[in-house]
């Protein structure tokens, strides 16, 4: 993560060197960014990048993480903007992330940051397990509409939610990577979530 010197730059000069970084990054595959074209379009000397990162795995880390910290704050709005429907939610969450995709700096970079969960074996949208307790976050913070969820055990809601996220990632993955158009993609979404809703044993 950045150094202390980092968080005490100035609004305006920090936002302006994670512009560089989100261009730098949406340009080509992490493996391949250049810190030197991030330098020179934040305008900075090369010896200052250093004083607010250690190499550049740490500045993609912190863009990672910031990516990811976005994404969950959209999240979370949408879940209770949807009042707690995961279904609903699960649809909610494709358009968003494929509408904002659209924009090819945009699509790019999501790529990459999709790439680099892949890489790691993580999902996208799975980030909200990560955090402490957050089984208890979701359940008691935002209003899951539990009585059109067939609960067995508190443990399935979890697990329900993991089904759920998967396949909004698979579909997501599906577009970025052009197999399909947005349409089909949230087609299949779709398909899949009634599959989930309605089960397969007679």
């Amino acid at each position: 993560m950045p150094k202390e010197t980092f968080f005490r730059l100035p609004e305006e000069k920090k936002r302006k060197i994670e512009q560089a970084l989100k261009k730098e990054f949406s340009r080509v595959s992490f493996a391949e960014a250049s810190i030197s074209r991030v330098i020179e379009e934040a305008n900075i000397p090369r010896g200052s990048f250093y004083q607010y990162f250690d190499d550049k795995e740490d500045a993609i880390t912190y863009m990672m993480e910031e990516f990811k910290k976005t994404e969950k704050k959209k999240i979370r709005h949408l879940l209770e903007e949807n009042q707690g429907d995961l279904f609903t939610t699960a649809i909610a969450i494709f358009d968003h992330v494929v509408e904002g995709i659209h924009q090819k700096e945009e699509m790019k970079l999501c790529q990459n940051v999709m790439q680099e969960l892949k890489n790691e074996n993580k999902l996208l949208f799975d980030e909200i397990h990560k955090m402490p307790h957050s089984h208890h976050l979701v359940i008691h913070q935002i209003p899951i509409d539990r009585s059109k969820l067939n609960l067995v055990e508190d443990e399935d809601l979890e697990e329900m939610m993991k089904l759920v996220t998967n396949a909004v990632r698979t579909n997501i993955m599906e577009v970025i990577t052009n197999r399909v158009n947005q349409e089909q993609g949230r087609k299949s979404l779709i398909r899949q979530i009634e599959i989930l809703k309605r089960g397969m044993e007679k």
